[in-house]
């Protein structure tokens, strides 16, 4: 018998599939997921394993409402987003093990068209996610390429040629970077000389008998059990997301519960590429100056209730996905929605408690923190206007809470050194002030450190808002923007670019969606002459004003 015809049949055969246990745990699990067997409603497929056996396997909702098809775990096909970067990360260390390349290679030796700003930046440095690298997405988006626009990896790489710079130096810090993830796939095409969806096949996808599991390569494809997407309407209803880019490495991978159990499974036995490779995926990176980081190679490991975990996470285009294990106790949770609003996390958080709960530790033993909170003086909003970070500071019932667009929110307690937890993560704030009055605030996150001064939004007249409306070019981008002034905003347009509202934040800055900010610049004679797009993951573009609006 062939070898990986072999393997596939031993992976099947430690993990039969499809199983519903009928007992109190089985009752518990379908309450979670009540809210999405109603009729006519987008729903979840979950799975629980340990021991390489299925405990659980069930589909909740439907897979396609045009068509009333429910969802199935061992049948309906999810794009799982970022789910796909722990497989072009195995595809890179497979490498490694097979001595054709070091993780310590620039991406340009592997990657041909990338300009020079990329040669510090190493494979281990996008495992990491720390070369600074950004996101295409949104410079696709920015660029006017709508996710209903056909596009891939040409597309991206015309992008990534224009520019001069990284979003911070490699090495200094933690920054999720899908242009990180999909220029790994390049390198893993360009060693292996066959496609990142063969190379995944042959050596992950087919040893472990995921025979549901591929890329997406053609929008054109059909896809067998491929499930429809969708996103609230606004209305009580749903409304159908769509994407047509092709690209690939970051996303981009279809799968089922089932196969990703099997996944699951082959991580914990060793079987692809042995132990070493899973510790090698789990491994956390570390930046220049030694900080240890919490992203291992696509995976992040973590604590929950003082158990460790190995967590990953993927959303895109109405899907939504999370992969949960606990390496110690060969457990993991699956959880594939085809609802953008699902918090599968949680939900995969409160299955765990279900099946662990013998194992697991009380719940406040995750958040380790005294309930104790900074004095309501610091109640406020905080900004790094050229960072393209902000956050807020307000109070409460239980206490003073943090929350910002992007990078992490929750109730705040004392740590030590005068610093605050936020929440049960491992971000902290710690709070400047001059004569009694807090002046700014300095956020930890996972290495990353930024300076955020107190901030107080100008009240705008209508002729002063006025005064920022005109047409902006990007050379970086190679597109234009609109800004128009409208109920005491300004509203971003561009060519396909879905209309984004932005409110005063400080003089001569407002603040969008997902914590981006424009920075508005002047002239010699006080006229605004052109800003500068700010935003964590994608870096600083700059904006000159073509005209102003008549």
């Amino acid at each position: 018998m062939d070898r990986t015809v072999f393997a596939a049949a031993l992976a099947l055969a430690l993990l039969p599939l499809g199983v519903c246990a009928d007992d109190s745990r089985t009752k518990q699990v379908d309450r979670l997921f009540a809210a999405y067997a109603r009729p006519h409603s987008p729903g979840c497929a979950v799975g629980v394993m340990q021991d390489g056996r299925s405990l659980y396997s069930k589909g909740y909702g439907l897979a396609s409402l045009e068509l009333d098809v429910p969802i199935d775990p061992a049948r309906t096909v999810f794009d799982v987003g970022s789910l796909a970067k722990p497989f072009t990360a195995m595809s890179v260390l497979l490498l490694e093990q097979d001595g054709k390349l070091s993780l310590d290679d620039s991406i340009r030796k592997h990657v041909a068209g990338l300009p020079e700003a990329f040669a510090p930046v190493t494979l281990r440095h996008l495992l990491h996610h720390t070369g600074g690298a950004g996101d295409y997405t949104s410079e696709l988006i920015l660029g006017g390429v709508g996710m209903e626009d056909v596009a891939g990896a040409d597309d991206v790489m015309r992008v990534l040629a224009r520019r001069t710079d990284l979003t911070a130096p490699a090495g200094t810090r933690y920054e999720y970077s899908n242009t990180g993830y999909f220029l790994l796939g390049r390198a893993v095409e360009s060693v292996s000389g066959k496609t990142l969806p063969e190379f995944a096949r042959q050596r992950i996808f087919v040893p472990l008998g995921m025979k549901r599991t591929r890329y997406l390569q053609s929008r054109s494809a059909v896809i067998p059990g491929r499930a429809s997407s969708y996103a609230p309407d606004g209305k009580g209803g749903h409304a159908l997301v769509t994407s047509d880019w092709e690209m690939y490495g970051d996303g981009s991978l279809l799968t089922t519960v089932e196969d990703m159990l099997r996944w699951a499974a082959g991580l914990d036995s060793g079987r692809v590429g042995g132990g070493e490779l899973t510790t090698a995926l789990q491994t956390r990176g570390t930046l220049n100056d030694g900080t240890r980081i919490k992203a291992a190679r696509s995976i992040v490991m973590e604590s929950y209730r003082g158990r460790p975990i190995a967590v990953s996470s993927g959303a895109w285009a109405g899907f939504i996905a999370n992969q949960l294990r606990f390496p110690e106790d060969a457990f993991a949770v699956i959880t594939m929605c085809n609802i953008a609003d699902a918090d599968v996390e949680a939900i995969g958080r409160q299955v765990a408690d279900i099946y662990l709960a013998d194992r697991l530790g009380p719940v406040a033993a995750n958040q380790a923190m005294p309930a104790a909170g900074p004095d309501q003086g610091v109640i406020g909003s905080y900004a790094n206007l050229e960072e393209g970070v902000a956050g807020t500071v307000s109070a409460k019932d239980d206490g003073l809470w943090y929350v910002d667009g992007f990078l992490t929110r929750g109730r705040l307690g004392l740590a030590e050194n005068g610093r605050y937890r936020i929440g049960d993560t491992q971000s902290e704030l710690a709070f400047e002030t001059k004569a009694g009055v807090p002046a700014a605030a300095t956020l930890t996150s996972d290495g990353y450190v930024v300076r955020m001064p107190l901030v107080r939004a100008p009240s705008l007249t209508a002729s002063a808002l006025g005064e920022y409306e005109g047409e902006y070019s990007s050379d970086v981008l190679a597109a234009n923007a609109m800004l128009i002034a409208r109920d005491g905003r300004l509203t971003y347009t561009g060519r396909r670019v879905p209309s984004m509202p932005f409110t005063p934040i400080a003089p001569d800055a407002f603040i969008g969606p997902y914590d981006t900010i424009l920075r508005f610049s002047r002239g010699a004679s006080n006229e605004v002459i052109g800003f500068t797009l700010a935003q964590q993951r994608f870096g600083r573009v700059d904006f000159r004003r073509l005209k102003a609006l008549p």
